[in-house]
């Protein structure tokens, strides 16, 4: 499953506690870039000038339900 959020550089810091909250892992990227959604370095280095595309790889409905709710948080 994946959703799009429109992440700001004073975003990042919370957004990636919120994902290291979860099990499965989550992936973040732009272009033909995808890096680890978990990492504080990884996140920094994306173009917060456009939307951002977020994977989840899990099968668990509990954090897929969870994953909606953080893409809905982070779509504003």
């Amino acid at each position: 499953m994946f959703g799009y959020v429109n992440l700001k550089i004073t975003d990042v810091d919370f957004f990636c506690r919120d994902v290291n909250t979860f099990n499965a892992e989550i992936n973040i990227g732009e272009d033909n870039k995808v890096l680890d959604a978990k990492s504080l370095l990884s996140l920094i280095n994306l173009d917060f000038s456009k939307p951002i595309k977020v994977e989840i790889l899990t099968h668990d409905c509990y954090e897929l339900g969870r994953f909606e709710e953080l893409i809905k948080m982070y779509k504003e």
